[in-house]
Order: C-alpha cells, then structure tokens, then sequence
C-alpha cells in the first residue's frame, strides 16, 4: 500500500544528513523541502519505535543506518507499484539515478535525526514488509510543503506495505510507532495528504483513526486531501 509521500536534508552532529520520504500524495518523504536547520540531538532518551511482534507478524521498529540498501530496494519497490507509486512526487527513474551516497544519507538522518524518523516492518523471515516517515518542523522552519509555521507541526509521509502484508494491520502498527515519536517530541496532531485518486489509501487512513479534513489541497500541481489525528 503506498500512502503518504517518502524527501533530504537534516544536519546532525555526524553532518548533514538527507531527508527520507518523498512528499505525501498520499505519508512521511518528494517535494522538494527546503534545506533545514540543524537537527537537534536530545540528551535524554526518547520513547522507543520497538515493538513486539504483533498478531500481523510483524515487529516494528526505526529503521538502522547500515539498511540503507533495503530501504532504498523498498523504495524503488514502492515507486513501481501500480497504485503505490501516486504516494510519491519522485519517479522510479529518478530513484534509480540516484548514488548510494544519497541513500546512505538518507537512512542515517532517518536513523538518528530528532527532527525525522523512519520506522520499519520487519517479518518472521526479517524482510521489510513497510515502512512509514514522520516529519517535525519546529516554529518558524519550513515544511515538506515548502510553508513556514508559527508552531510544531508534524506530517507522516512516504507510506508503503509491501502487497504480502495489506489487510494485516501492518499499517496501523507503523502509524502508531510514528505517532508515539511525534508525541514524545511534542507533537500533539499528525497531518497528511492522500493524493485525490487513491481512494484506498484514504479508507485505509480512516480505519486507522485519522479524519477528513473537508475541501482539497494542491500538492505539486495535484488535488490531495488532507486528514488529521489528535494525539491528546
């Protein structure tokens, strides 16, 4: 299922790091997002994406930057699926352009930033099953958007699970683990857009707790709708 849209650039103490996910057409990433401050490291241990394995069979947990390979073979996956792909800005032969550079960046700002994170479903057989990215941006920075914003908002982008594993819950298992992040940076509700052709993503979305935001948003020239979840 591809949702969301999975884009780079966070600076931390190792340097600059790309930015995972493209753009949400459908969460969390592209468009094109400006370049950001500096990532800021907490000295204090923030709530884990780890989990057990769950009745989907499943565990979830943040992505580690030595997968940068398999998270960059998800990707190009997700960008050939036939309903995937509408969750991403980037084509397949952008994605196959790119140098491992650019994925080994990738994978460590979304292993380690405080502004980003990527979680993983990793099976019985430890193969990547999905994945989902969550975006912070801090007052006064720009989002994925391009939009600067008076206060902390956060978006899920990049959304995919892999045909094998839809219907199971994995992708309820994902949200929650990026929410829990989000939550624990201060976030207390998660946007993202849907693009307006993928109808499955959308019910998916309700299914999973998040609302319907009436009207539609223009992302890169195409109709979306946005949806909403409080976190408390």
């Amino acid at each position: 299922m591809g949702h969301g849209a999975q884009g780079g650039r966070r600076q931390s103490r190792r340097g600059r790091r790309a930015r995972p996910g493209g753009v949400l057409r459908p969460d969390a990433g592209a468009l094109r997002t400006p370049a950001r401050p500096v990532a800021r490291r907490r000295h204090r241990h923030p709530v884990s994406v780890d989990g057990p394995v769950a009745a989907s069979g499943v565990t979830v947990r943040r992505v580690r930057e030595h997968e940068w390979s398999r998270l960059r073979d998800l990707r190009l996956e997700a960008l050939g699926d036939p309903v995937a792909h509408l969750a991403f800005v980037e084509t397949l032969d952008q994605a196959l352009a790119r140098p491992d550079d650019f994925w080994r960046e990738r994978t460590g700002s979304a292993a380690t930033s405080d502004d980003v994170v990527q979680v993983v479903a990793v099976d019985e057989h430890d193969r990547l099953a999905g994945t989902v990215t969550g975006l912070l941006t801090r007052p006064g920075e720009p989002d994925y958007r391009g939009r600067r914003t008076p206060d902390l908002r956060a978006a899920v982008v990049a959304v995919y699970v892999r045909p094998s594993h839809r219907g199971r819950g994995v992708l309820e298992q994902l949200l929650r683990a990026v929410e829990a992040w989000l939550a624990d940076q201060g976030v207390r509700r998660v946007h993202l857009h849907v693009h307006e052709q993928n109808e499955r993503a959308r019910r998916a979305y309700l299914r999973a707790g998040y609302t319907a935001v009436p009207g539609l948003v223009e992302l890169a020239g195409v109709p979306h709708r946005e949806l909403v979840r409080e976190l408390g």
